[in-house]
């Protein structure tokens, strides 16, 4: 195989994985940005489970529903907030009635969650490692040496 086939073919299979690596790194960005916002800005406040709402997954079987709490909390300026948590779980571990612990932020009190869900890094630490994967996928090809052409 001729040298120039061979680099094109390199860049051929690396640019895919630098893109998604590039794409995630902007996706990690967000979420790092959030997350400060969320510890730096956000107002604690103790709210009550006072529902759950349940939730079919479309890649799994009807009747095996995941679990989000429906939680009601009074903000600062005394408004009632209902909301549902964007974490849906499967034992649900909530009951009625436990008093939780919420996060949100001043101008927003619509856009709250639990504080274990604003407070969770798991994402950004996937969002992490997946972008060294990609990264580590592309610079193979340049890393490794050219495969040899004789038989």
């Amino acid at each position: 195989m001729s040298p120039f086939k061979l680099t094109l073919l390199r860049w051929g299979f690396s640019l895919p994985f630098a893109v998604m690596g590039v794409y995630m790194s902007l996706a990690a960005r967000r979420v790092l940005l959030k997350k400060l916002e969320w510890r730096r800005r956000g107002i604690l406040a103790e709210g009550e489970i006072v529902d759950f709402k349940a939730e079919t997954p479309t890649n799994e079987p009807a009747g095996h529903p995941l679990f989000a709490p429906v939680v009601a909390f009074t903000a600062q300026d005394g408004e009632t907030i209902r909301f549902t948590s964007a974490r849906s779980l499967r034992p649900n571990p909530y009951v009625v009635g436990q008093r939780v612990r919420v996060r949100y932020l001043s101008g927003d009190p619509d856009g709250a969650d639990l504080e274990a869900v604003t407070g969770a890094w798991w994402p950004l630490a996937a969002l992490v490692v997946m972008i060294a994967v990609a990264f580590t996928v592309a610079a193979l090809p340049f890393i490794l040496p050219p495969p040899d052409p004789s038989p």
